[in-house]
């Protein structure tokens, strides 16, 4: 029994889903965007099922990638922090895109560049301050010699 061809192979099958969904979710936009009094962000929204099945797809075929890189890793929780914490951020805190909008597509983009670099040493500063706050932890679980497990 040979091998597979490559078109059977799983992580393929995988590439040619999520361009299929990116297209699925970008018509119901279009879709959306077109209807009156609704929204075109409920095609991009996390409970969208359509975004879920990208999310998953998107999982599996990263999930076999391995880096041993520590500045690679360090940036990837920064960035995983970055992710957790924008909308909460950008819901609390007017950042002004309405009038970035208004100045024109060069000043958005210097607007939404100086907004992620803020972002990102907000998460840093925050990935310091759990590190630091759950190393003293593991550290006092070893000197009580209590049982705990942790995947690096």
């Amino acid at each position: 029994m040979g091998e597979l061809p490559d078109f059977l192979k799983k992580r393929n099958w995988l590439i040619i889903i999520s361009c299929v969904l990116i297209v699925l979710i970008f018509i119901w936009a279009k879709i959306v965007f077109d209807l009156p009094k609704t929204e075109m962000s409920s095609a991009y929204c996390y409970h969208n099922p359509l975004v879920i099945l990208l999310s998953a797809c998107l999982f599996l075929l990263f999930k076999e990638i391995h880096f041993k890189s520590i500045v690679i890793n360090k940036i990837a929780k920064v960035i995983l922090i970055c992710f957790i914490i924008h909308s909460s951020v950008m819901a609390s805190v007017d950042i002004g895109i309405a009038e970035a909008c208004e100045k024109g597509f060069g000043f958005l983009m210097l607007h939404y560049c100086v907004f992620t670099v803020i972002m990102f040493i907000i998460s840093a500063v925050a990935l310091f301050i759990y590190d630091f706050c759950t190393k003293r932890l593991f550290d006092k679980l070893n000197r009580f010699e209590i049982p705990y497990q942790i995947e690096q």
